[in-house]
């Protein structure tokens, strides 16, 4: 199952170094919602080396699969990240606090009542 993950990486934990060279890193990204979550992205084998560039405070947005596994009749999840950007690929005037896309009003200059028209159609 795909999904997409997208928040501020609060944690980068240590790589791990399995049998055969293979490499596993873990990132946690807080999310950016109303209650936000912390979930620890898995990069293994040539997809940790994707993971390397990133460090707490990035802003990311991370494609990954659930994994689900049971063990002694217990059932384990784990989200395994295949690609991720930083916030270099959001498009232009949306930044990481802006809440998801909203548009940036700060530049802009008020109008006067003089200016005004009044154009509604009652």
């Amino acid at each position: 199952m795909n999904i997409e993950v997208e928040g501020l990486v609060v944690a980068k934990k240590d790589e791990v170094v399995g049998a055969a060279g293979m490499r596993k890193v873990t990132l946690v990204v807080e999310t950016q919602e109303r209650y936000p979550q912390k979930l620890p992205v898995e990069f293994i084998k040539d997809s940790a080396g994707k993971a390397d560039e990133y460090s707490e405070g990035d802003h990311v947005t991370i494609s990954a699969d659930l994994r689900g596994r049971e063990w002694n009749d217990r059932y384990f999840v784990s989200i395994n990240g295949w690609r991720i950007k930083g916030e270099d690929a959001m498009p232009a005037g949306v930044s990481a606090g802006s809440g998801g896309g909203a548009p940036d009003f700060s530049q802009d200059q008020p109008v006067s009542v003089a200016e005004k028209t009044d154009d509604l159609p009652f």
